[in-house]
């Protein structure tokens, strides 16, 4: 074939060119095309002529790796479940091409797995889950129930852990999840379990949220005296609106009105100015809100 190599840098696709390519069987030569092409198609036909998938991973570990492009596209080729696996083993949870094998793996660890946002990884979460027994898998269970992209394995996972046992660890993630997915799971769980105590106590701190309260309230019976409870109209917690008067400096003048002593939602009038035009708001008039 001589000295020089022909060039396909500036080449566009055709059935000419793709034969061309296709003949080749040096897998070097073939990654410079790839690289060179600035058709992306020509890199895909000479990336297709590589058969050996543990070349495209080492690839990116090579002088290509700043070509990202070509990079994603030789990992995409990769369907060797034994290629795959070594990759999961060897990149760094961190690494940029991790995210692409993991899409074509068959049985990932769930170590990697509760590391992903995709909806292939709450898949194979979910199998996971299916596959655990609590306690011997509890910590697991509740990395996933932790998760904040993953509404159904989430749900899976909380339905898996006890009420009486992990009473404590579900209450801390009500409170420190910014996830109404998994609230909502919370409180469904604990409707189902009739864990009345702890929907109370949620009620009675009210929610940054209408859907929380109004989802417990809807699930008591119509004639449960907490729907006749005082609540904040604005968080909805229960018996926490006060009467007060003060002077505000910021504003010189004295006010008096009324103010949730959760959400600090107030309703305000002058003194003087005639009386507060306040309308008491129960639990069973916030949920028709």
């Amino acid at each position: 074939m001589g000295l020089f190599k022909k060039s396909y840098k500036f080449a566009t696709l055709n059935d000419k060119v793709s034969n061309e390519i296709s003949k080749i069987s040096d897998k070097k030569r073939l990654m410079e095309i790839a690289i060179e092409a600035k058709d992306i198609n020509i890199a895909d036909v000479a990336l297709d002529n590589i058969k050996d998938e543990n070349y495209l991973y080492e690839i990116t570990k090579s002088k290509y790796f700043g070509n990202v492009s070509v990079i994603e596209h030789a990992l995409l080729r990769i369907k060797d479940e034994e290629v795959i696996n070594k990759m999961m083993r060897e990149l760094p949870i961190t690494n940029r091409y991790l995210k692409i094998v993991y899409e074509n793996a068959k049985n990932p660890p769930f170590d990697i797995s509760i590391n992903m946002s995709s909806k292939i990884a709450e898949e194979n979460l979910i199998k996971d889950l299916d596959n655990m027994k609590y306690p011997i898998d509890s910590e697991k269970i509740k990395m996933v129930a932790k998760k904040l992209d993953m509404a159904d394995a989430v749900k899976k996972a909380i339905e898996m852990l006890p009420y009486d046992k992990e009473k404590d660890f579900l209450k801390s993630l009500f409170k420190e999840t910014d996830s109404i997915t998994t609230r909502l799971s919370i409180i469904n769980k604990l409707q189902d379990e009739d864990k009345r105590e702890m929907l109370e106590s949620i009620l009675q701190n009210g929610d940054r949220t209408s859907i929380i309260i109004k989802t417990i309230a809807r699930g008591l019976d119509k004639n449960d005296p907490l729907l006749d409870k005082e609540v904040c109209p604005k968080c909805g917690a229960i018996d926490s609106m006060h009467l007060f008067s003060e002077y505000r400096k910021s504003i010189d003048l004295d006010v008096k009105g009324y103010v949730c002593n959760k959400c600090k939602y107030e309703i305000l009038e002058q003194t003087g100015l005639g009386e507060i035009k306040y309308t008491k708001t129960t639990l069973r008039d916030f949920i028709k809100k």
